[in-house]
């Protein structure tokens, strides 16, 4: 049975009847990626919050029958409004938990100088510890912040291989290819449906074939839990083979994000 593993959940919207929905689908490696849930006054609390998600949340969630990673990163939003200087000293630190198997998900919401420079600092400390790192840009003229986060990323000098830029579209995916960049496909209400990601990849070819990630972006409101699953049969249906409909859904995700550990290829087609 095919194995999927969703390289991109928000922890809240995972109940227990969503949860019953991935594992009959065999959707049982999903990568919970921290966001700006809400404000936080303090280091302290910012950090409790992370704390919650490599502690509580993982835990709970294997209990559940699943296998779990973290990324974890500060967004624009998310930054404490009060003294922050701790945070720098605090974050190497919990990033180095072996739950967490990347940074992110950090973003581009309006832009400018100021979310650049958080942006350039965290890429910084996931090339130091050799972490790869999930980035995204808000909706509104996504192609042009796709383009500076693509910017800032030469900037810093990070490997771009060790970068996805995810929820892309038509308007962006070549620019993140060419850049040698990792292209995060998301499908659901909000972003591509099955057939059109399906699309995308098929005139984008062995590029996006080879470093080509799905998600489903799940989160609270509108949102399809079975969008991974959706995705392998429109895949097939544009004529990707079997092995080919596997990379995306699965063996690319675990090549960047889980490439120095111990997991099984196809866990879901043994026996």
């Amino acid at each position: 049975m095919l194995q999927f593993f969703d390289a991109h959940v928000r922890d809240e919207a995972l109940t227990r009847e969503v949860l019953e929905h991935l594992r009959t689908f065999n959707v049982r490696t999903v990568l919970l990626a921290a966001h700006s849930p809400r404000s936080f006054e303090t280091t302290d609390d910012l950090m409790g919050y992370f704390f919650d998600l490599v502690t509580g949340r993982y835990q709970w969630l294997v209990h559940a029958g699943m296998q779990p990673w973290v990324a974890l990163g500060v967004q624009p939003r998310a930054l404490p409004r009060r003294a922050h200087y701790e945070l720098w000293r605090e974050l190497p630190l919990i990033l180095s938990e072996p739950q967490v198997a990347a940074m992110g998900e950090l973003c581009l919401e309006q832009g400018g100088s100021r979310e650049e420079a958080l942006l350039a600092r965290q890429l910084a400390m996931a090339a130091s510890l050799d972490l790869p790192v999930l980035v995204t840009a808000s909706r509104q003229e996504r192609a042009r912040k796709v383009r500076r986060i693509l910017e800032v990323i030469s900037s810093v000098g990070i490997d771009p291989t060790r970068v996805l830029v995810n929820h892309l579209d038509y308007t962006c995916i070549r620019s993140v290819l060419d850049a040698g960049c990792w292209a995060g496909v998301t499908v659901g209400p909000f972003h591509l449906a099955p057939s059109d990601a399906a699309e995308m990849l098929r005139r984008y070819g062995e590029a996006a074939l080879s470093r080509a990630v799905f998600n489903s972006g799940f989160r609270l409101g509108p949102a399809d839990v079975l969008a991974l699953p959706k995705a392998a049969v429109a895949l097939s249906e544009r004529g990707f083979s079997s092995s080919q409909v596997r990379q995306l859904v699965w063996s690319n995700a675990v090549r960047l994000l889980l490439q120095d550990r111990s997991v099984p290829m196809n866990p879901g087609e043994e026996g």
